[in-house]
Order: structure tokens, then C-alpha cells, then sequence
């Protein structure tokens, strides 16, 4: 079993002695390099990776990708998109080994998209980028995925140890993806994955009028990728209504978002933060309580674990509160303290529930 890494490069020095080390254990590292002017091509062929240059113009990143991929060398079975600034898990060749058959085609592994400051995962999901050598195919310009050939017969595998972590340089610009998105859009109207991407993109950069346009125009296209994906939309579409003072109005966006993807526990989260400012008890407490119920690992590339950094526990304690509900109040609250024992407002919440029952025994 052979496996390359290939990816492309513009003017990654920094990152460059990392990336070498994490892809050590690959038959090949194979970049294509857009134009760097920083070392990067040198340090690259000095540490072992094959570099060859390329000119994409006018520049889109499925063109850049396709041509990384066709540089791998045809009796390779398993192909790695890793970009230069992400981070391969201990043992992973060994993962990949062991799961990987000889009709599989393409493979799963949770991607850590951004980190907390103590270095564990932020926004973490599962990616796909893991393919058999032949059969496949890089599409859209901006946010690009890479797709079977309609030839290929997929059979995919999840990677339960192997992860990917993304350290970007904060510093690089990112002023070509609104522009390129917009063209995209332009391409192919009719593309639900380039509207979702365009909308986000707007939501991002805080042009909420132009999101909540496009958003509202990929729920009306008829290919829209997955149930997380739509239910991302419905969320952003709930903080467009917020931003624009209308927190009432953000309410049935919330609910559609959970409705759409029940079994993902950062909508239930979300929903019952929004219900926790407009103060509907009843209902928070239901979500939160949901939101408990639903695992914590995420199921796709839409789906993230933090559930907004609250913890639901937290939201369902005071939901309870407001409800007359102190013994469970007092249960979530402990739970919520159990997560996150050196806060100190959760502390307090703890010790006045607590009171507040032995006050009122029944």
C-alpha cells in the first residue's frame, strides 16, 4: 500500500519544517508550488518533497488542486490533500493501514479546523480528503472538495484515531475568497454548496444584509448538500435577524435549524441561548435538555463540538431556575460546575440553589 501527500504551496517557509515532519511516514510528498518567493520551494526539496511550479491564471483552487494531483505518480493507491499549514496525528499511516481495504475509496478523519488557547479543538469535524489515487476530481473555485469521478464506485471508511489539525498563519491574507465566491456563484448559480459557501462568507465579514439574501436563496435551490449544512444556513440565518435587532424574529430560524438536524447538539444549544434571552423558559429548558441528551462527537463538516461554548447543562439549570424546577435546577447546575469547576458564577449558582432547597424542603 502506497501513500502520497500532495498539496500546494504559496510562501509557506514557516510551516514548512513542520509539514515535512508530519508527512515523514508517505511513499511521497508531492507539492505544487503557485509563485513563493520565500525559500519555501528549497526547503521543501531539501527535506525530500517533490516541487514542481505552477502558474494558475486568473487563480481558482480547484485548477491549483487538480494540478497537485496530477503530479502524484500513477502507482500510488492512496492520495493525502493536506495543506501545508495542517498536521497529521501520531500513528497515522498505521490507522490508514488498518482500515483501509482494497475497494475502499475514500476515507473520514476529524479535522480540527481551529483551536482553543490551550491548543485543544475549537471548531472540529469530520473531513474527507483522503482518496484513492484515480477516480477523482477537485471542483469550485473557492472552498473547493474534491469529487468522484461518476465512474467510481465509492466505499468509505472513518479514521476513529486519525485527525488533521489546521495551525494557520493568522497573518496570511484571505482578500481573494469574497471575490472568488462571488464568481463561483456566477458560474454556476444553481451550485447550493457555492451559495451556502457566499453566504457564509458575507455572515463572516459582517455584511449580514448580503447573507441573509444568499442564505435565503441556497434554501431555495434544489440540490442542498446535507441536513448540517442547511441547518448551518438556518443558524446564520437566525443571527442576521439578531444583528438586525429583530431577536423575535431569529426565534422560528433557531427552531428550523434543530428541526433540520435533530441529532446535532449545537443547534439545541443554540436554540436554547436564543430562548434564554427572549426568556422562554419552558422551551429553553426542553432544548437544553436535548442538547444534553445528543453526543458530543461530531457527525460531519457542519456539525461542531462546542455548541457554542456554553454548556447546556448550564442553560437548563437556569431554565429550571425560572420554572420552580430546584431540584433538577441544582442537578444541571452541579453538572454544568462538574465541566467547568473554577467558575465562579456557576459556583454561586450551585450554592444558591442548594440554599434555596434546603430552605424550601418538600
Amino acid at each position: 500500500m502506497r501513500i502520497a501527500i500532495y498539496a500546494i504551496a504559496l510562501n509557506e517557509i514557516l510551516h514548512v519544517p513542520r509539514f515535512l515532519k508530519t508527512g515523514a511516514a508517505a511513499d511521497a510528498i508531492m507539492v505544487a508550488d503557485t509563485g513563493s518567493t520565500d525559500g519555501t520551494v528549497e526547503a521543501l526539496r531539501a527535506g525530500g518533497a517533490i516541487v514542481h511550479s505552477i502558474s494558475i491564471k486568473p487563480w481558482r483552487f480547484d485548477t491549483a488542486r487538480n494540478a497537485a494531483l496530477s503530479l502524484v505518480p500513477a502507482d500510488i493507491d492512496i492520495c493525502i490533500s493536506l495543506d501545508i499549514d495542517e498536521v497529521l496525528s501520531a500513528g497515522w499511516r498505521q490507522d490508514i493501514e488498518a482500515h483501509w481495504t482494497a475497494d475502499t475509496t475514500r476515507g473520514h478523519y476529524l479535522y480540527a479546523f481551529t483551536h482553543l488557547p490551550d491548543g485543544s479543538p475549537d471548531n472540529e469535524f469530520w473531513q474527507d480528503k483522503i482518496h484513492a489515487r484515480h477516480g477523482y476530481i477537485w471542483r469550485h473555485p473557492c472552498h473547493e472538495a474534491v469529487y468522484p469521478d461518476l465512474r467510481t464506485q465509492e466505499k468509505r471508511v472513518y479514521f476513529r484515531h486519525l485527525r488533521i489539525d489546521h495551525w494557520p498563519d493568522t497573518k496570511k491574507p484571505r482578500a481573494q475568497y469574497l471575490p472568488l465566491l462571488e464568481f463561483a456563484v456566477k458560474e454556476d448559480p444553481h451550485s447550493a454548496r457555492d451559495a451556502f459557501c457566499l453566504g457564509r462568507e458575507y455572515h463572516f465579514r459582517g455584511k449580514h444584509d448580503l447573507a441573509e439574501a444568499e442564505l435565503k436563496r441556497y434554501l431555495t435551490l434544489p440540490k442542498q448538500s446535507w441536513p448540517e449544512q442547511k441547518s448551518s444556513a438556518e443558524e446564520m440565518l437566525a443571527r442576521c435577524r439578531e444583528h438586525a435587532g429583530d431577536a423575535a424574529g431569529a426565534l422560528p430560524w433557531y427552531r428550523a435549524a434543530a428541526e433540520t438536524s435533530p441529532k446535532a447538539r449545537h443547534v439545541w444549544t443554540n436554540l436554547a441561548k436564543a430562548l434564554y434571552r427572549q426568556g422562554e423558559w419552558q422551551e429553553c429548558y426542553e432544548a437544553a435538555c436535548r442538547a444534553i441528551l445528543v453526543s458530543d462527537r461530531p457527525t460531519s463538516n457542519a456539525d461542531y463540538r462546542k455548541g457554542g461554548r456554553i454548556d447546556p447543562h448550564d442553560l437548563a439549570a437556569i431554565a429550571a431556575w425560572h420554572l420552580g424546577l430546584l431540584a433538577a435546577a441544582l442537578l444541571h447546575a452541579e453538572a454544568a460546575l462538574e465541566n467547568d469547576d473554577t467558575n465562579a458564577r456557576l459556583v454561586h449558582n450551585v450554592r444558591l440553589m442548594g440554599a434555596a432547597i434546603r430552605a424550601h424542603p418538600r
